[in-house]
């Protein structure tokens, strides 16, 4: 196996058939799937110093902060392949950041990437759903269904 570079996943996306977006202001690989759901301000997939990163943006009313601080510690046993952090910066709405981390430096094979991709995708829209409160349509149900299974 050799270092993980952009350009192979990039085409490991293509070749899953996620769709994705770049961006000027990062290197990120902007996952369109999840950033079209309600809620989610953005998610990316992104090579930094040979490791790659996952992360997910949700935005959050100010109103909402407290009870999201003191949700924080059952999220993480909800879903623990995540991480949670807020961030607050005084231009925006906060948001509430979870992300994920995979070491490549030893190199990673298609197949789990794969593996990876599709389990976060899972675990962030299981999140964006209990974050918005409510119950994904069973048009939604079967547009992600789909999308997941196509990553195997």
């Amino acid at each position: 196996m050799s270092a993980l570079s952009q350009s192979q996943i990039r085409t490991w996306l293509e070749e899953l058939q996620v769709e994705y977006t770049l961006c000027d202001q990062c290197d990120g690989l902007h996952i369109k799937l999840l950033t079209e759901q309600a809620g989610v301000y953005d998610c990316k997939v992104e090579l930094m110093d040979g490791d790659l990163y996952w992360v997910a943006a949700f935005e959050v009313a100010p109103v909402d902060l407290f009870q999201l601080q003191a949700s924080l510690a059952s999220m993480s046993m909800n879903y623990p392949e995540l991480k949670f952090f807020i961030e607050m910066d005084n231009s925006e709405l906060p948001r509430l950041l979870a992300m994920h981390t995979l070491f490549t430096q030893t190199g990673i094979s298609q197949e789990q990437f794969e593996h990876w991709l599709n389990r976060l995708t899972r675990q962030t829209s299981l999140l964006s759903q209990e974050l918005s409160g409510e119950e994904q349509s069973a048009e939604e149900q079967e547009m992600l269904s789909v999308s997941v299974t196509m990553l195997h």
